[in-house]
């Protein structure tokens, strides 16, 4: 009976702690407007939109595969960022939308699954979807800016993440840089940029991310949309301390 008593004794405990370790968890705080947990995001994911010309209504349907793939595949206090090239510094700099996943459900024992799942799409997912709606409509630009975006959004989304914060990058673009530091219609040749006083303009450290582009490709740039133009993003990421792990044309 002593044993049996004993054993009981061991299980209540265990369930005790585990019962108290599991609430400190759920019950992390978290910055009301944000909704990522005080201490910071437990990873981020920044995704780069091309807005200098239109997007087709196929691009378009991509593009929010892709969104909906980010979200679905969020750990709960992962942040997304929401960017749009930009040429100026200051615009380049601010997310459209910066929000941290919080919790689509929970036990039916002691929360409220509805509840939480209202919260969800009311305070995460619907804001993005708006977002994301109005950044991917017809547009066009003058300038295409796509370097000196990419540095600020390494600048802006990873540059304060504690060492070892998971990054990623996701960039929807055709990729085809028109600024005046260069200008792909005329040279795309990435070590005799590499060279030139313009490229320190946009080196900068993207803490290791790891980069997925979205490829749109435009019949009327099939001339510059070629492997050598790919190759030349591969090697500038390498040279910002980012990976290019996936390019997917579209």
């Amino acid at each position: 009976m002593t044993w049996i008593l004993a054993t009981l004794s061991i299980l209540i405990a265990g369930g005790t702690a585990g019962w108290y370790g599991w609430n400190r968890y759920a019950t992390v705080q978290t910055d009301a407007a944000s909704l990522c947990p005080v201490q910071g995001p437990v990873a981020v994911h920044a995704m780069l939109l091309d807005r200098s010309d239109p997007i087709t209504p196929l691009q378009a349907q991509r593009i929010r595969q892709v969104v909906d793939r980010m979200v679905a595949d969020a750990a709960v206090g992962e942040r997304i960022d929401l960017y749009v090239f930009a040429p100026d510094a200051a615009s380049a700099l601010t997310p459209r939308l910066s929000l941290c996943r919080p919790k689509s459900d929970g036990s039916v024992w002691n929360e409220n699954p509805e509840r939480i799942h209202q919260r969800f799409v009311a305070k995460f997912k619907a804001p993005l979807d708006q977002a994301l709606s109005e950044l991917i409509a017809p547009s066009a630009e003058k300038s295409s800016p796509i370097m000196e975006s990419v540095k600020a959004a390494c600048v802006s989304a990873f540059g304060s993440l504690a060492r070892g914060t998971p990054a990623r990058m996701t960039i929807a673009s055709d990729m085809v840089q028109n600024s005046p530091l260069l200008d792909h219609y005329k040279q795309r040749d990435f070590d005799a940029f590499s060279r030139t006083p313009a490229f320190n303009e946009v080196l900068t450290d993207c803490h290791r991310a790891s980069v997925d582009i979205i490829y749109l490709v435009r019949p009327r740039d099939a001339r510059v949309q070629d492997r050598r133009h790919q190759l030349f993003w591969e090697q500038f990421f390498d040279r910002l301390n980012a990976s290019l792990d996936r390019l997917e044309a579209i």
